[in-house]
């Protein structure tokens, strides 16, 4: 079984670099570094007008260079779990519908694996291609910042796991939304749906005023709170970087339990699938 579940992740990857998915997953980690270079670069730490500067007169902290590094490594978690999140997200989803080519799994099937397992393994090797993705962004995201701030800052590959967490969980929201509609526009409007009341959410007080409370209100929260918490696992990276702690990891939990409970979904529902 393990060596079968090997051939299933070997199988995506070589699928993957067939369609360019690895091309597109090194350009776009390239660029996001290639982007932090040049925001770093247009912010300058030292002199009488840079930002450093001027916010040390009004808050001491700015005077300790350290701190001041930690906090440029935790904006930098920031960018780069944005935006990779969305980008890995984007160039993977092209994998998902291939789960239902007949001419694909007609092979798959001929062996003794069950569904579950066929869906495990497709998941599992497109976790190892974001896996790689995040790697490569954060290693680079890493250097760069640490030439620009003189600190090599090791927690600031904490934000690779909370990357990697959140996407699984997303993309196994998108397997059981394909497998319960069979339409891949369905799948990226539901994977939206999901963002956009998460970060709704996470600006209860602008939700509210915009709803007006009441039960619209309450609904956007409660389900929300089942959801993925992007926004939240972004704060709890930052504050981890900056800090090397955080106050609460709910986020990342409650996360995963969804991830898991989608992939249950899209493993029943994949299971009675013609194929």
């Amino acid at each position: 079984m393990t060596s079968q579940m090997f051939a299933l992740v070997v199988d995506t990857i070589q699928e993957a670099r067939a369609r360019k998915v690895i091309a597109a997953l090194l350009l776009n980690g390239t660029l996001s570094i290639a982007a932090l270079f040049w925001i770093l670069r247009t912010y300058p730490l030292s002199g009488p007008t840079s930002m450093v500067t001027l916010m040390s007169h009004t808050d001491y902290r700015y005077l300790n260079a350290q701190w001041v590094a930690r906090g440029i490594f935790g904006n930098a978690s920031l960018i780069v779990y944005s935006v990779q999140l969305l980008l890995c997200l984007m160039t993977t989803m092209s994998l998902v519908p291939s789960l239902l080519d007949p001419a694909r799994n007609a092979w798959i099937v001929s062996h003794p694996l069950s569904r579950a397992s066929i869906l495990l393994g497709r998941f599992l090797g497109c976790m190892v291609l974001a896996a790689g993705s995040f790697v490569y962004t954060f290693l680079g995201a890493w250097l760069v910042t640490g030439l620009k701030v003189n600190l090599w800052h090791w927690p600031f590959f904490f934000g690779i796991l909370t990357t990697l967490l959140l996407y699984c969980s997303l993309f196994a929201a998108m397997l059981s939304l394909h497998l319960l509609s069979t339409s891949p526009t369905l799948m990226a409007s539901g994977t939206m749906a999901i963002g956009m009341f998460n970060i709704a959410a996470s600006r209860p007080n602008e939700l509210h005023g915009i709803t007006g409370g009441g039960w619209l209100y309450h609904s956007m929260l409660f389900v929300s709170g089942l959801l993925p918490k992007a926004a939240e696992t972004a704060h709890l990276t930052n504050e981890y970087v900056q800090t090397g702690s955080f106050v609460s990891g709910s986020p990342l939990w409650t996360s995963g339990l969804f991830g898991a409970a989608c992939l249950a979904l899209a493993a029943w529902r994949f299971s009675r699938k013609d194929l």
